[in-house]
């Protein structure tokens, strides 16, 4: 996640070098760079496939065992914890459902917690969930869900590592 540029950011002293305009890293071996239509950049691994559902947008693996989702929150709860706390609660009575932690990352203005789950999915078997929300300053929240087998954890994480350093709204992004 990149933090939000503002206009208002006042010029360095004359004399002194500005520093440079936030932006997003460079694309990863294995990730393409996404500008999706949904008003966010984000980098995915290359050879998967964009959905838009009600529940957000997905980018899935050929074949569809991984997947990214993300969901626009424009209604969230008071914080990212918040919102979480909410979805374990509604998750829980998902066949198999596990919560493995729940737990603050940051507060303030770029508040954000994660959600890490497992269940049983009866297309693709045992499941592990990365469930990333964050706020962008604005009165919004985002979630990016990672999932995929769940003995694929290390995965996951790399690829979540990946695709949250890379997220950014388009508003906001510099690259």
């Amino acid at each position: 996640m990149t933090l939000p540029y503002t206009s208002s950011t006042p010029s360095p002293p004359a004399g002194t070098v500005a520093p440079s305009s936030p932006t997003v890293p460079d694309t990863p071996h294995g990730y393409r760079r996404v500008h999706d239509p949904a008003g966010f950049t984000l980098d995915v691994p290359q050879g998967w496939r964009r959905t838009q559902r009600t529940d957000g947008i997905f980018y899935q693996s050929p074949g569809g065992k991984n997947l990214l989702q993300i969901i626009r929150i424009t209604a969230p709860q008071e914080t990212p914890y918040d919102t979480l706390k909410q979805a374990d609660k509604q998750l829980s009575g998902n066949p198999g459902y596990k919560r493995i932690r729940l737990e603050k990352i940051s507060s303030g203005d770029n508040a954000a917690a994660e959600l890490e789950y497992t269940y049983h999915s009866t297309e693709y078997g045992p499941r592990r969930i990365l469930d990333r929300v964050f706020a962008e300053g604005d009165g919004v929240q985002y979630a990016v869900v990672v999932a995929g087998p769940a003995g694929q954890r290390l995965e996951q994480r790399e690829r979540q590592q990946v695709i949250l350093g890379s997220f950014c709204p388009t508003s906001h992004c510099r690259k």
